[in-house]
């Protein structure tokens, strides 16, 4: 009787109370499920039951290069072809286009296309603007004062939809449903004019413009998040030559004013909003450089959408871009820091309070400006990917990954007319001390099976039916 022959013994379906995924291995090897054939069966071949899940470490060990067009300043991260796997889009400052590269299902990438956009894109966003299913494309054009808007044609391929007028200087653009219409809308933060255009959907992927918002001097950066718990989508941006950030609360409607004006210390080139400290309340965190130093600040919600400064972390050398993402599967927000000066990423974990600590520094390409988060090889692990503007490149580092074996409730099922036999259990095949489940099976008579729930035991088990 082999081992690696699955129908044998047991075959069929396995499930479980508590979820997860169910590996039952025939001792030496081989993966098998949980159901039994029809009788006589006689000391059959024994399955091994444990629970096997998978954790990301927060290292990142394995990284490979990619090349794009001139210059990138940003990367997002998207699915653009609709194969369930994470595709990436760079805008290349000096190119004046986006390069599109496509996802193989194992993590790696080759060229989709290269789509010319306004001139000297500094950011680009991925969403689907116009509710057919698929994710377009928008960048935002420094030189031009412009958003290019490319829709999919829903295989991955894009066209020129419209071209925006937005404030001058345009130099990060974000998307949002700021009027509650369902709809994606767009926000741009125009560097030169310090102000933020606010465009609204139509409802058929068109813009028309909402309102300009004047804030503090450059604002570089934007992110958009309900920060006082209204069910409304709010903005703050990340004013450099201020050195502060500017929160603009949501009226309801799509319209915004003036909640405050935060101070950063050093000259502020990006801000995300996130939970730190799981409050349920989102906070502030900017990056800030100077020749001197580059820090992270982070602005804590007391859960009116104030803020109070909470710490300031040091991170790498003329720090551009921040990320935010659970890295080492603790539950727990980390930060991700592109240290344009230092050629790394800097990558601070969280202590569980909102607090936070250095967990690496990584080497990555020339000049890096900006990093994002996915999972590029969908293994369910969190993966870095930044931008290097100096290299021309996108660095993509991949999260090494932990097995975890856990033990739960497994159900384990086999045929009424099975009645002679009896389930045992040994936790060590080369001994012969088989013993009786004690496990109390219950009639099923709707599927006509005896099922039995096994308690966990703290290690694994091995399973058969025999006669006794």
């Amino acid at each position: 009787m082999s081992n690696n022959t699955p129908n044998i013994g047991w075959s069929g379906v396995a499930s479980s109370a508590d979820g997860g995924k169910l590996v039952a291995a025939a001792y030496p090897g081989g993966i098998y499920t949980l159901q039994t054939t029809p009788p006589p069966l006689l000391n059959i071949t024994p399955l091994e039951v444990y629970w096997l899940t998978t954790s990301c470490t927060g290292n990142f060990t394995n990284s490979f290069t990619l090349n794009v067009g001139n210059h990138p300043e940003s990367v997002v991260a998207a699915d653009v072809n609709g194969d369930g796997y994470v595709d990436l889009v760079s805008a290349n400052y000096f190119g004046s286009t986006l390069t599109v590269l496509t996802n193989n299902s194992s993590g790696g990438f080759g060229s989709n296309a290269t789509y010319t956009v306004g001139n000297w894109p500094q950011s680009v966003a991925a969403a689907d603007i116009n509710r057919d299913g698929c994710v377009d494309l928008i960048s935002a054009n420094y030189s031009d004062n412009t958003l290019t808007v490319l829709t999919n044609n829903g295989s991955g391929g894009f066209a020129l939809a419209s071209t925006l007028g937005v404030g001058d200087g345009p130099c990060s653009v974000t998307v949002a449903d700021v009027n509650g219409d369902g709809y994606v809308d767009l926000i741009s933060a125009n560097n030169d004019a310090s102000t933020l255009t606010v465009l609204t959907n139509n409802g058929s992927g068109g813009f028309g413009l909402n309102a300009t918002y004047t804030v503090d001097n450059w604002p570089q950066s934007i992110a958009a998040a309900d920060i006082n718990g209204d069910g409304y989508v709010d903005l703050i941006s990340a004013n450099t030559f201020a050195k502060t950030l500017t929160v603009l609360t949501n009226n309801g409607s799509g319209g915004f004013a003036l909640a405050s004006t935060l101070g950063t210390g050093n000259p502020p080139l990006s801000v995300v909003a996130v939970d730190i400290n799981q409050d349920d309340y989102v906070d502030l965190i900017s990056v800030s450089s100077s020749i001197s130093s580059s820090t992270l600040t982070v602005l804590t919600n007391n859960g009116s959408g104030g803020f109070g400064s909470n710490a300031t972390y040091t991170v790498g050398r003329l720090a551009r871009s921040i990320a935010a993402a659970d890295i080492n599967g603790d539950g727990y927000v980390d930060l991700i820091s592109a240290n344009y000066g230092a050629n790394t990423l800097t990558v601070l974990t969280n202590n569980g309070s909102g607090g936070f600590a250095l967990a690496s520094t990584l080497g990555v390409g020339s000049g890096p400006y900006s990093v994002t988060v996915a999972d590029v090889n969908g293994n369910g692990g969190v993966d870095l990917v930044c931008a290097n503007y100096l290299g021309s490149t996108l660095t993509v580092l991949a999260n090494t990954l932990t097995v975890l074996t856990n033990f739960g409730h497994v159900k384990l099922s086999w045929i009424i007319p099975s009645t002679n036999l009896v389930l045992q259990h040994n936790s060590d095949l080369n001994t012969t001390n088989w013993a009786p489940v004690t496990d109390l099976p219950v009639l099923n008579l709707t599927n006509l099976q005896n099922q039995v729930f096994l308690s966990p035991t703290g290690s694994s088990r091995f399973y058969r039916l025999a006669t006794p």
